[in-house]
């Protein structure tokens, strides 16, 4: 692969309005917030399956599930919360 300073003033010209007709005037720092966000959703979604896997077990066994009830809860704030922050940043775009 080709770095972008080894490529013709004409390649770079090319690459450039490419990039600029598909991103517009969108900032790079805002596209990685949001992938950084739909990444922290992800890891959180797949954790709070786990824990409602673990609350399920608990349940069956008549063991304690306040503190997984909790964390449940946490968990799922915590995606409402990154969904609602992607939004407003997509909003702005």
């Amino acid at each position: 692969m080709r770095s972008f300073e080894s490529l013709s003033s004409d390649d770079k010209g090319e690459l450039t309005l490419e990039a600029e007709v598909t991103y517009g005037d969108i900032g790079i720092g805002r596209e990685w917030k949001i992938l950084l966000l739909n990444l922290e959703e992800e890891y959180v979604k797949k954790k709070l399956e786990t824990r409602l896997m673990e609350l399920n077990r608990a349940e069956k066994s008549n063991a304690a599930t306040e503190e997984l009830m909790r964390e449940i809860s946490v968990l799922s704030r915590r995606i409402q919360d990154v969904k609602k922050q992607a939004g407003d940043i997509n909003t702005l775009l």
